[in-house]
């Protein structure tokens, strides 16, 4: 049996969720199935997208540990999901712990993704794959943050590597391929400290035709930028925009990311745009 060091066992937690609509215009779990570490709440129609809030039971991840997420909407579908506290990678020694994912939406599905930030710990190492396909009118906000490490224990970048992958296709045609390596003991990552030495990332892929076509939103999180934040946004080839943050402190970027969901309110509604996006 494979063995977190040498006495706990690794986990291969999966997640497996479809939603449908209703004739009535509302969304519904059609099918679901998880293990440990996933656990879900039960969800409920906050009058827009179905809420669904994607808790973990353990404490957090460690070295061989191997999850699967599979998240499908159907047509019309409308999903938000929210985790209610932050990721966290511990101290490994040997393997990685890795995450795949893939996200599936039909015609004119709507899923909104925006989990808590994820904190790796000193000495880790953490690869994480999303493939994500959707279909023509479907439309997807996917916003993931990493903290620099546990910074109110003076750990700030005392991980070993971060592997964050992302494929999005949009009506068969690929509009975004990113992948980037996060290794602080490299000279190379010298750069990701500029010009914060504790800066917070946030990464944001939003795909709509709407938010494609209609680009007067850009202005306004232009004006998101400051001292204590830097912000780009890149148009796709087709279909929607990529946008990075990064921030002097947890709380910058906390309001930076509220900032960046009240300018996309129109397009992506919810109950409180004021709300901490990120659970």
């Amino acid at each position: 049996m494979p063995v977190r060091g040498d006495v706990m066992p690794t986990l291969a937690g999966h997640l497996d969720l479809t939603c449908a609509r209703h004739a009535n215009g509302r969304s519904y779990l059609r099918e679901q199935s998880f293990s440990a570490p996933f656990h879900i709440s039960k969800p409920y129609w906050d009058g827009d997208a179905l809420l669904l809030q994607l808790a973990s039971p353990t404490p957090g991840l460690f070295g061989g540990d191997r999850l699967t997420s599979s998240v499908t909407l159907d047509e019309g579908a409308r999903l938000r999901i929210i985790t209610p506290s932050a990721g966290r990678a511990h101290t490994m020694n040997g393997n990685a712990a890795e995450l795949r994912q893939t996200f599936s939406l039909a015609k004119g599905a709507r899923l909104e993704f925006c989990p808590a930030p994820f904190i790796p710990q000193r000495l880790s190492r953490y690869k994480q794959s999303a493939n994500i396909s959707i279909e023509n009118g479907g439309e997807l906000l996917m916003l993931e943050t990493i903290s620099p490490g546990r910074v109110a224990h003076g750990e700030s970048f005392r991980y070993q590597a971060i592997d964050w992958e992302c494929n999005v296709t949009y009506a068969g045609r690929l509009v975004l391929r990113e992948r980037f390596v996060l290794e602080p003991n490299s000279p190379a990552f010298a750069a990701m400290k500029q010009p914060f030495p504790q800066g917070y990332y946030a990464s944001a892929c939003v795909i709509s035709e709407a938010v494609w076509e209609d680009d007067s939103w850009v202005e306004e999180i232009n004006a998101i930028q400051s001292d204590d934040v830097r912000l780009g946004a890149s148009r796709l080839v087709a279909a929607g925009w990529s946008i990075k943050l990064l921030a002097v402190d947890s709380l910058s970027l906390q309001r930076a990311t509220i900032q960046l969901r009240q300018a996309l309110a129109r397009f992506f509604p919810a109950q409180d745009p004021q709300a901490r996006i990120f659970g």
